[in-house]
């Protein structure tokens, strides 16, 4: 998702519901806004864990707070022992 001015971030949220969405803007105040945003919805995982899952820089955004990143790697680490490749 490009843009989270007025019409964007409600998008995104919308959006994020369901599935993971990757947020971008060139607006820093928007940035710092969207991390508050998770740091508050998201305050029940530690900082550590969050600023892994939750991303917002110039650079790299992501949404991932049920950490989707773990669950893929997990499959297929069992995947890789599934079949002697691990």
């Amino acid at each position: 998702m490009a843009g989270l001015g007025e019409i964007g971030s409600p998008i995104l949220k919308i959006i994020s519901k369901n599935v993971p969405v990757v947020g971008y803007d060139l607006n820093k105040k928007l940035m710092a806004k969207n991390i508050a945003h998770w740091n508050k919805k998201y305050s029940y995982i530690n900082e550590e864990e969050r600023n892994h899952r939750l991303r917002s820089a110039r650079n790299v955004s992501k949404s991932h707070p049920e950490s989707v990143h773990h669950k893929v790697l997990d499959s297929y680490s069992q995947k890789l022992k599934q079949f002697n490749l691990q």
